[in-house]
């Protein structure tokens, strides 16, 4: 018997956040800020390096935010004050990733100018293809009809065509217990429920790839427990070209898996992307800056299945030189009235003129 498959793990999603379930233990909700979470770094860029202890969480929504934007740009984002750009400004300019990795029916991604009603199309766009969610467009008030909005948003929700076992023990995961799903290999698992997992490539309890079959033939869930190489990216794709060693492996009703439940709502501002000035071609103003970069990620993984919500906001006013700071200081003499708004006279009247009613500072 081939030792039980117990998912640490990198996962794929080949498609791409709650989950209809029977009763019993949950995944509790994790919602955070991305800079509150010790152990995850939540990353533009798939050429991340891997660090060991370190959680990866990436999303396509904010690489396919900015291709719309460069669209719009009419060139790569080079930062002006800088002598050398960010490794994520120059990953996310090869456009790694692009709308051709994606089904139409599961995503939006738009940009453009406000004055040309950039935010108006997102949510005629939104409507049609997501009518039940509202996009946030987070656009200041007064912003300057020149500024560009990207945008994108994400979502799909795939069930496995029979829910998994829950498992009552749980999986020890770096010493602690977690909540996890799967077969235990004691059950009397049907052929059908056997035939959701496929094992990829097995070499190892500690070294194998499996997919988990959802009800979409078009959409693949990878699970892979493999030594990480030294990039998000180079991971990946160890992971998708490896040759198995025979043939794809059924999975027998005697093999025990074991899959952590995940149930994440994170949210991450991209602060090292703002404020740096960069060129356009093409509009009529010719330098942008990044005044508001955000993605959310909502995720949850169970015995029911996998759902994943994500969404993007790239918003980029102009440069321009700050405004004079004006002091509003009531230090000589001035009016105080009290009125209805829509009254020609006020309540309460009165001219300040010396001190002598004003609160004293402590001598």
């Amino acid at each position: 018997m081939r030792p039980a498959l117990t998912i640490p793990l990198v996962m794929i999603l080949g498609l791409t956040g709650c989950l209809k379930r029977d009763d019993g233990p949950q995944a509790k909700l994790i919602s955070a800020d991305a800079k509150d979470l010790t152990s995850t770094v939540v990353t533009a860029n798939l050429r991340e390096p891997i660090v060991e202890g370190t959680n990866l969480l990436w999303c396509a929504t904010f690489p396919l935010a900015w291709n719309e934007m460069l669209d719009v740009i009419g060139m790569d984002v080079q930062f002006t004050d800088m002598a050398e750009q960010p490794a994520a400004v120059l990953a996310l300019n090869d456009r790694l990733v692009t709308e051709d990795d994606l089904d139409d029916a599961s995503y939006v991604a738009m940009a453009g100018l406000l004055q040309d009603g950039i935010v108006e199309q997102i949510q005629q766009s939104m409507g049609v293809k997501f009518p039940d969610v509202t996009p946030n467009l987070p656009v200041p008030a007064g912003a300057d009809p020149q500024s560009i909005v990207a945008y994108s948003y994400l979502f799909k929700n795939l069930l496995f065509p029979k829910p998994f076992e829950r498992l009552d023990d749980p999986l020890n995961f770096d010493g602690q217990e977690i909540l996890c799903f799967g077969l235990s290999g004691k059950s009397d698992a049907d052929n059908d429920l056997l035939r959701q997992v496929s094992i990829l490539d097995y070499v190892s309890d500690d070294d194998f790839v499996i997919e988990l079959k959802t009800r979409s033939e078009a959409d693949q869930l990878i699970l892979a427990k493999v030594q990480p190489q030294a990039t998000l990216e180079a991971t990946i794709e160890n992971v998708l070209t490896r040759e198995p060693e025979w043939s794809i492996l059924s999975f027998n009703d005697s093999d025990v898996l074991k899959v952590p439940m995940m149930n994440f709502d994170v949210r991450r501002s991209f602060e090292e992307l703002t404020a740096h000035p960069f060129p356009a071609v093409g509009l009529e103003a010719d330098e942008y800056y990044i005044e508001t970069a955000t993605q959310s990620i909502r995720f949850e993984l169970n015995e029911a299945g996998v759902r994943l919500e994500s969404e993007a906001f790239i918003f980029f006013p102009l440069p321009s030189a700050p405004p004079e700071p004006r002091y509003l200081v009531f230090d000589k003499p001035f009016l105080l009235l009290m009125k209805l708004r829509e009254a020609d006279q006020p309540y309460f009247a009165m001219w300040v003129d010396n001190p002598e009613l004003l609160g004293k500072a402590a001598q």
